[in-house]
């Protein structure tokens, strides 16, 4: 389940596999999604590599997941980031 530090990403694909990412619907406060790589590597598989800047403070306050949701709604894939990165800013994973 997130909780209020966690990042969402809305997204939907097209028949391109096109993308939206909608960054105000960040949950992170301050956190903001600043850069979405996604690629297709198989036929119904995508990698996301999602850059985020936050103002990590250390274990009590820092973005700790990212979410790809579908239009329907539904969490299509999670990333749990499982520490704080207050000297790697922004970071990608």
């Amino acid at each position: 389940m997130m909780n209020s530090k966690s990042i969402v990403l809305w997204a939907f694909f097209g028949l391109c596999g096109g993308v939206f990412v909608d960054p105000a619907s960040s949950h992170a406060g301050e956190a903001d999604v600043v850069g979405v790589e996604v690629r297709k590597t198989s036929d119904a598989t995508y990698r996301f590599s999602v850059t985020v800047a936050h103002d990590d403070t250390g274990w009590d306050h820092y973005a700790d997941a990212w979410q790809v949701i579908g239009p329907d709604g539904a969490v299509l894939g999670e990333r749990i980031l499982a520490h704080p990165h207050v000297n790697e800013q922004p970071f990608t994973r």
